[in-house]
Parts: structure tokens; sequence; C-alpha cells
């Protein structure tokens, strides 16, 4: 809002009215109240606006800085109250939990997975940035890849992005959450416009040992992670064998190229960029965007410098950006820019990032 601007109180309360029904009109139906009571989110969020409108009608010239943050915390108000309602979470038994994301996308969650089910519920969504990012650059139609799926969340969601006519492509070793995988993918209806894989992505064909965590069994890996990770989880792995391939091999008699990868693989990215020379000169495009974890530890535990590997993409022709935590995009100029230990959300593209 312009704070040299006359304040027009009728033209906030008719946005008031705009955003008030917003509540009813993305919600589930509700039961029936008793006696006529009112809805209290309604009623919170009438209240909160009066408030804020009060103290708008209120201000004087004088205090332009308490006019503009009064009418940011309106619009933050607004945008929450137009929030799509979730319904609540459904313990189905044996460990799981059926969830709906913000997006509207049912999904079947693991009661032990500490930090991603947390996020399910509380959050509507895991890892909200690169949401953003998928929300933003994937479009209908496109052809998707993404190497280590976990339970699904950005599965379903590139699924529901790319539409019936587009294609997705998905690797998940873990027995376990790649079952999670297909039924996730089989309740939001889009398994036959998907191929999903129970294999590893590496630089080699046949077997390899797996570490999988019970607890954060999103960070199961390849890798043999330090002992300071470990402990400040408070959980050893289990090592489980399970089957690999390389991208160059899987793709060798393929002709389609991918709009879109997202590769979460926890440190053997290097390993899969190896294994992949061919693959990523002829399987993607020059506008392919390639969202993927930078993970250092993960990445020393298979025996692999970070700052080579990062220096290695910009090598073979990749632009790096940093996505921050509000889902904005940062270019990257150097590996000397990216963090030590810390994971850092990459996304890469030879092209330049469309608009």
């Amino acid at each position: 809002m312009n704070p040299n601007s006359e304040l027009d109180v009728n033209a906030l309360m008719a946005q008031v009215r705009e955003a008030s029904p917003a509540l009813k009109v993305t919600a589930p139906p509700r039961p029936q109240k008793r006696n006529g009571a009112p809805d209290p989110a309604q009623e919170s969020f009438n209240q909160q606006t009066i408030g804020i409108l009060q103290g708008l009608a209120a201000v004087s010239g004088a205090q332009k800085n308490e006019l503009v943050q009064l009418r940011q915390e309106f619009d933050q108000l607004k945008s929450i109250a137009s929030r799509p309602q979730h319904t609540a979470p459904v313990y189905l038994g044996n460990g799981r939990l059926l969830v709906q994301t913000e997006h509207g996308l049912p999904l079947i969650c693991r009661t032990d997975d500490l930090p991603i089910t947390r996020a399910l519920i509380c959050e509507g969504g895991w890892d909200l940035p690169l949401t953003r990012v998928f929300m933003r650059f994937i479009r209908n139609d496109m052809t998707y890849l993404e190497i280590g799926t976990h339970i699904g969340y950005f599965t379903t969601l590139a699924a529901a992005l790319v539409g019936h006519l587009g294609k997705v492509h998905a690797f998940e070793p873990n027995p376990a959450t790649f079952e999670f995988l297909e039924t996730n993918m089989s309740l939001n209806k889009c398994t036959y416009l998907s191929q999903l894989i129970p294999k590893a992505v590496s630089n080699q064909n046949g077997t390899t040992t797996f570490h999988v965590f019970n607890k954060n069994p999103g960070n199961s890996t390849l890798s043999t992670l330090p002992d300071q990770l470990l402990n400040e989880w408070k959980e050893r792995p289990t090592e489980v064998q399970v089957s690999c391939t390389t991208l160059d091999d899987f793709y060798a008699n393929e002709t389609l190229q991918f709009d879109f990868i997202k590769i979460d693989a926890e440190g053997a990215e290097p390993l899969i960029f190896e294994g992949g020379r061919n693959f990523f000169q002829h399987r993607i495009k020059p506008a392919t965007l390639i969202a993927m974890e930078y993970n250092p530890p993960a990445i020393q535990g298979l025996q692999r410098e970070p700052k080579v590997f990062a220096q290695s993409l910009f090598d073979a022709g990749f632009h790096l950006w940093r996505i921050v935590d509000t889902g904005h995009i940062q270019p990257i100029a150097s590996p000397d820019e990216l963090d030590n230990w810390c994971i850092t959300e990459l996304l890469l593209s030879r092209g330049e990032l469309p608009v």
C-alpha cells in the first residue's frame, strides 16, 4: 500500500467481505451447529479484521509507518483466511496415517516418521520452499523424473501438476517407503501416467548397501554418515541390500527427454551424475530444471569431495541457484559460496530460468 494514498475504509471492507467467504467456500462440509452457534474460525477472523480496520481508520498522516504495518497484518489475515481447510488426519492402523496436503492431495504417511509426518500434519506440506518452486515451474504436459521419492509427497504433487498428458518417472530404493509410494500414487489416481522403479540410482548396476533409518526414514542413504549426525539423530541405521542402476543404462533405449528432475539421494548425487553422463547430455533439454539437494556430510560419506562435485556441475555447463527459505532463487557463482556442512537446496539448468 502507498502510505501517501488516502485511506479508503469502504474498499477495505469490500475486501473483508471477499476474504471472509473463503473459509466457507474452500472448506469441506461442516457439521450443523446447534442453536445457531457462530463459527469460531469465522468469528476470530471477523474480530481481528475489525480491530485492524479500526486501527487503520484512526491513523493520522504522521503515522504512516503504523499504517503500512497494519495493512500488512490485514493482508496476512486475508491470506490465512483464504487457505484451503484440511481434513483431520485419520489413523488407519499398522503405523499408517492418512493426511491431506495443502493442495488437497491425500497421502498415507508413517507415524514413526518424525520430521515429515509432523510437517504434513502441522503445515500441510514438506519442504515448503521447494514446494513453491514446484508450483512455479512445473507445468501441464511436462515429463518429470524424481530420484529418491520417499513416500511420494513431491511425486504426487508433480503428477497433479503435469496432468493426464504428462509423464512421471520415480526411483525409490527403500522397500518400506516404496510401498507407501505405490499406495499414494494409486490413492491420487495417477499410476497410469507413472513409472515407479524400486531401485537406487548410482554409478553401477547390481546391488548395493543401503542404510535405513527408522525414525528418520527420509534420511536413509547409500552413504556412511558421520558420527556427529548419527549422535544428533540418536539413531543408527540398519543395512539392507537394494537393487541399483545407472541413468545411462536404464534409459539407454529411451528417446524421451525430461522437463523437470528432482534429485534427493542423500549424498549419492555425485554417483548419479557419474552414471548419467550420457543421460545428462541427451535426456534433458537446454531449459530442463533440476532441483537437487547438496548434502556435504553425506557426499563425503561416499568418498567424494562436495566442492569438487559442485565444480563439476559448473564444468558441465549448468547454472546453479540456491533455493532460500522463502522459495526465492539466488544465483551461485562459485562452489565457494556453498556451505561445508549444512544442506543447500539447489536449482540447476543449462539455460536461463523461465519467467
